[in-house]
């Protein structure tokens, strides 16, 4: 299964990503009017620092949205869980008040 994790990138150009070498961003910490994107990036093997891989232009395969003034990013992860496990099936992403894309655990990718 892909390990997907999330990062956004303010106007400024600064990054804020879901992990860092410190720990882990909260999704509701990101400062939302400062968004110019966010998305979820598939995290090749054998990276750790998603901030260092997005600047070193290390390819990866991702879903983004660009954010205008005023518009609020919808992310989350929907997970299945029974006596034996809890997976990841599905990311979702979008803006607020419009469709959202689903990543499923297979990679494929569909609009809610």
């Amino acid at each position: 299964m892909t390990r997907f994790r999330w990062a956004g990138t303010y106007k400024d150009g600064t990054l804020v990503c879901q992990h860092t070498p410190g720990g882990e961003t909260a999704f509701k910490d990101v400062d939302q009017s400062r968004l110019a994107k966010f998305g979820w990036y598939a995290v090749p093997d054998g990276v750790v620092n998603l901030e260092k891989a997005i600047r070193a232009g290390i390819p990866m395969w991702s879903l983004e949205v660009r954010v205008k003034p005023g518009e609020k990013v919808v992310a989350f992860r929907r997970h299945h869980m029974n006596m034996i496990e809890d997976k990841i099936v599905q990311y979702g992403l979008g803006i607020e008040g419009r469709p959202l894309t689903l990543i499923n655990s297979d990679g494929s990718v569909e609009v809610e």
